[in-house]
């Protein structure tokens, strides 16, 4: 599942700050590469039955906390 995305999309320099300065306790993955490792540790979680280790990616996975908001660049995006 971790090879059909384009990872490159997750490494702009707001991707790379937003990692180096996420704060949480379970920490964001939010650029290209970190997100890959977490997606791939993920997806092995599941293959094995880990839940503990699945919801832990997860919520990795859910939300950056130093990244703002994407401004729409489109009027069909802001809809």
């Amino acid at each position: 599942m971790a090879d059909d995305i384009d990872w490159e999309l997750f490494n702009t320099a707001e991707h790379q700050q937003a990692q180096r300065n996420c704060w949480c306790l379970i920490h964001c993955a939010v650029d290209g590469p970190t997100r890959k490792a977490v997606v791939e540790r993920l997806d092995y979680a599941r293959k094995v039955g880990d839940s503990n280790d699945t919801i832990l990616r997860i919520a990795q996975l859910t939300g950056p906390c130093c990244l703002p908001p994407a401004n729409p660049t489109t009027t069909e995006d802001q809809l």
